[in-house]
């Protein structure tokens, strides 16, 4: 249940993510603009640390070994 919510909460944050590029086309007065994007923003980074946190060291050791991965000489047989 704690993965399936960290995964949750990634998702969410990559949707406020994308929706902070459709603010400066929405049709309303440049202050909501502003409230709005600054919202999205700050929301979308507390929902990825959320997520991250829900994760943890697992999702961390996973990207880990698939960083390293690609500096690794690949053995010749």
């Amino acid at each position: 249940m704690k993965i399936k919510l960290g995964y949750i909460c990634i998702g969410i944050s990559a949707l406020l993510y994308i929706v902070l590029f459709a603010v400066p086309f929405i049709g309303l007065f440049s202050n909501f603009k502003i409230i709005a994007g600054s919202i999205f923003y700050v929301m979308s980074y507390i929902f990825m640390f959320l997520g991250f946190w829900l994760l943890g060291k697992d999702l961390a050791r996973k990207i880990k070994d698939k960083f390293l991965n690609i500096f690794r000489k690949k053995k010749e047989e």
